[in-house]
């Protein structure tokens, strides 16, 4: 597709020059292809994310399932509902039997994964010639600290009758904080917020903007 549009783009651009007229950008959205159809999710349940390390301040899986609990709800016809499991280890996401059992025969689709969030503060020389200040003036401090934030997350979505997984897929995102209050909750809200653009695009084929040019005769 992105390279269909690249050669779309360079004739169109060719042909503009040619006619001796620029052509006209516009944006159109374009569906997706859907992994999973939302009309066939009778039930989600959101089973929580295994974290081999979980924060000790804050509580990354509950802020995860009640941010997709809001998400998910008004986007499915299905019911959406919390459904947290304990987790024997990480061998249970690809425990078949331990789904099943979970599921007890349900008709749903457990949304589960892995989730891994790191927060470090972080120092930076933004101009190291500020040090070598010579005056009656106290020399600005060189250096600046900042808060970073990393979300990974492996969504898996399971049958809960099979216990077969149905969509994987790794989303990451990275936040550079400047105001060095940030707190984790708040990142975790922001950082969720890019990675569900994607996850939506990923399963249901929500629509994306892409550019066309027009060439006005």
């Amino acid at each position: 597709m992105r390279r269909n549009s690249a050669l779309l783009a360079v004739i169109a651009l060719g042909l503009a020059f040619c006619s001796g007229r620029a052509p006209v950008k516009v944006s159109v959205e374009i569906p997706g292809s859907a992994a999973i159809p939302r009309d066939t999710i009778q039930t989600l349940l959101l089973a929580g994310f295994y974290q081999e390390k979980p924060a000790q301040d804050f509580d990354v899986d509950a802020a995860l399932v009640r941010y997709l609990l809001d998400e998910f709800k008004p986007k499915i016809k299905g019911t959406v509902e919390a459904a947290p499991v304990s987790w024997p280890g990480p061998q249970a996401l690809s425990d078949k039997e331990f789904w099943k059992k979970i599921g007890a025969g349900r008709k749903a689709t457990f949304l589960t994964g892995k989730a891994e969030f790191v927060q470090e503060t972080r120092k930076a020389l933004l101009d190291s010639g500020a040090r070598d200040f010579d005056g009656p003036f106290k020399p600005r401090d060189p250096w600046t600290v900042r808060k970073f934030f990393s979300l990974q997350i492996e969504v898996v979505l399971i049958d809960a009758r099979t216990g077969e997984p149905v969509f994987r897929r790794n989303f990451q995102e990275t936040l550079n904080a400047e105001n060095i209050k940030q707190t984790a909750e708040f990142a975790v809200f922001d950082l969720m917020g890019r990675i569900k653009i994607k996850l939506l695009r990923s399963l249901f084929g929500s629509e994306r903007p892409l550019d066309r040019y027009l060439l006005i005769k």
